[in-house]
């Protein structure tokens, strides 16, 4: 797991369920960032 400066992404993947409560562009940023 990569820690952003956001933070979001690892939060978004410890728990998918939280990440779908955010907004859906930090997942998809999460997303693209792991690619």
């Amino acid at each position: 797991m990569r820690m952003k400066s956001n933070g979001s992404v690892s939060l978004a993947n410890l728990s998918p369920s939280s990440s779908t409560e955010r907004t859906d562009s930090s997942i998809k940023s999460s997303k693209s960032l792991n690619c």
